[in-house]
Order: structure tokens, then sequence, then C-alpha cells
């Protein structure tokens, strides 16, 4: 869903997912995609590789969202957009979430690494039709 929108912003975009189905969803929708677990596995990208890139709802569901974060920032040059849910309320309890705020993972993840960043905790349009109201935004903004 969020690659349909910036596809239709002009953008071009790769995906990846953890599931065979969700992979398979994305590419019959004619997007690049990859499986991918991010528990285990490093992104398949080259270092530097994408302009930006945004792991929407993803962190949360982490054991080690440091890793993950590490490798979304080794594979862009200037933006890293994350979001998790506002909180500990959430519509799904059967999803699992080991991290539950933009502002913890920032508090020990980011200061340690020296990126400048922003927490965002009200989206506005375009992007509150994707995020909702129950997100918070964490921006890292890389000077590589």
């Amino acid at each position: 869903r969020n690659m349909l929108y910036w596809n239709w912003k002009g953008l071009s975009c790769v995906g990846t997912e953890y599931t065979d189905e969700l992979v398979e969803n994305c590419r019959s929708k004619k997007f690049s995609c990859d499986k991918v677990d991010l528990n285990k596995e490093n992104l398949p990208f080259r270092d530097n590789q994408f302009d930006v890139s945004t792991m929407i709802a993803v962190v949360e569901h982490l054991e080690d969202p440091h890793k993950a974060v590490a490798e979304a920032i080794r594979v862009t040059k200037d933006l890293v957009m994350i979001t998790t849910p506002k909180g500990t309320s959430y519509p799904h309890p059967e999803h699992l979430h080991y991290w539950y705020t933009s502002e913890e993972l920032a508090d020990e993840l980011l200061p340690k690494r020296g990126y400048n960043y922003h927490i965002i905790t009200e989206i506005s349009k375009p992007l509150d039709f994707i995020l909702r109201q129950w997100y918070f935004m964490l921006i890292i903004e890389l000077d590589k």
C-alpha cells in the first residue's frame, strides 16, 4: 500500500517483505520486492543505494530493531523514515510488539551513533492517510 502511494507520486520503489505471500503480493502489482527476515538477515542492497528508506510499522515487531535500523542507514544516502505506534495500545493485539515508540528506539540507538533525528507526533496530509493517527514518525538525517 505504501509503495503504491510513492509510485503514484513518481518515485521508483523497491520493497522487502518477510513472507512469500507478501512478496508475491508486491510482485503481482509489478513492484520489485525481496524476501528478507530482518531478525536474521542483512538487507540485500549496496551501501548508499537509496536516497530515502522507509520502515513503516516494521521495527516494533523486530527482536533487534537496532540491527535493522543500522541496515537501513547503511543502504541509504539521505533520509530514513521510521514509524512506530503511539504508546502501547494498538488496534491489532495479536501482533507481537517488542518496541512501542520512536522515542524509545531513538533514545536508545541514535545518540550513540551521532545522527540528527526528529520525532514527529502529528502527521499531516498527504501522509495522514498512510500513517493514520496511531503512529509516531522518526526521521533520521544522514550526513554521508
